[in-house]
């Protein structure tokens, strides 16, 4: 019998007497021994139970932390794919309201481009309802006063645009016999042909009057007067003219080229909404005859100014060369 049975054995045997009842063991030791043997075998049945309870808690208690785990790991990656998300929502927010003012200042600069592409359109408009028919009173008596004869011959002749054949931009007259000295003079017999001149200092000018370029670095054919910023073509031919013109501080200058009193091209230096200067240089290809006068004229203008600066070498200038 075992240690445990011995002790149980005891416990009933204690009881027995406490309850007057002495055990008879010559006559129910047997009994005892059975009862206490069946007792034995359902305490082993129970510890058996509890056991396997044990091990079943155990097994819950692995499983649930195995759970407990997994879902931690799984609620950090969604809070880290969440700040994630968030972070990306901030950018696209950020971008979003970038392109909003871009778009806002894209806008703002096609309705102030439309503006004063109107202005051009209307200045543009205005000049070709001038009389491009005729020259201006002022050159027409520029160049009477090179005649060489009385003033009756002079009001006789009519200096119109050749509509019957002549290339377009030359001079002619009614009476050949009255054409000016100058038209009457030999051609320049030289090579090459090609000036080039600067206005060394910014000027005060007027719209209408010629821009007068004072300094001259280059002259074959001796066709520029720096006095009246005319150039007198020496040689019939094709030329190459181009001239530059400077803007100044928040302001604009238009200016043309013209030839025999006809706009032949145009050039428009444009600063008005910058504290800066800008310049515009225009070139063109034009067939010229030999006593054409071609010179720039200012268009319209904020300050009357054509801009000129040495300290920087910005300087305006005027050049040509005949290419044949």
């Amino acid at each position: 019998m075992s240690a445990r049975n011995v002790i149980i054995f005891l416990i009933f045997c204690l009881f027995g007497s406490l309850c007057g009842a002495v055990p008879q063991f010559p006559d129910q030791s047997q009994q005892w021994i059975q009862y206490v043997g069946e007792l034995g075998k359902k305490l082993n049945a129970m510890e058996q139970q509890l056991i396997s309870k044990d091990d079943r808690i155990i097994q819950l208690e692995t499983a649930l932390k195995h759970h407990i785990t997994a879902y931690t790991k799984y609620v950090h990656d969604k809070e880290g794919e969440m700040q994630a998300k968030d972070m990306d929502v901030d950018v696209l927010r950020q971008e979003v309201t970038s392109c909003t003012r871009e778009q806002l200042k894209a806008e703002a600069v096609s309705q102030d481009f439309a503006k004063r592409l109107s202005t051009l359109e209307q200045i543009n408009t205005a000049d070709r309802t001038e009389d491009e028919n005729k020259i201006d009173t002022r050159e027409r008596s520029r160049l009477a006063s090179m005649w060489n004869g009385d003033n009756d011959s002079l009001h006789s002749v009519a200096i119109v645009r050749n509509t019957t054949g002549m290339k377009s931009g030359a001079l002619t007259v009614e009476d050949p016999a009255e054409e000016p000295s100058h038209l009457r003079s030999a051609p320049y017999s030289g090579a090459n042909v090609a000036f080039h001149v600067e206005m060394t200092s910014t000027r005060t000018v007027n719209t209408g009057s010629i821009v007068e370029y004072d300094h001259e670095t280059l002259d074959d054919g001796n066709g520029y007067n720096t006095h009246d910023g005319i150039y007198i073509v020496p040689e019939t031919g094709t030329y190459v003219i181009t001239w530059t013109t400077l803007s100044a501080f928040h302001s604009y200058v238009q200016t043309f080229l013209y030839v025999n009193g006809y706009k032949r091209a145009s050039a428009f230096a444009d600063s008005q909404e910058i504290h800066d200067v800008h310049q515009a240089t225009t070139i063109a290809v034009l067939r010229l005859t030999h006593g054409d006068h071609v010179f720039v004229r200012v268009g319209h203008t904020t300050n009357h100014t054509v801009y000129s600066d040495i300290n920087y070498s910005s300087r305006p200038t005027f050049s040509g060369w005949r290419l044949y």
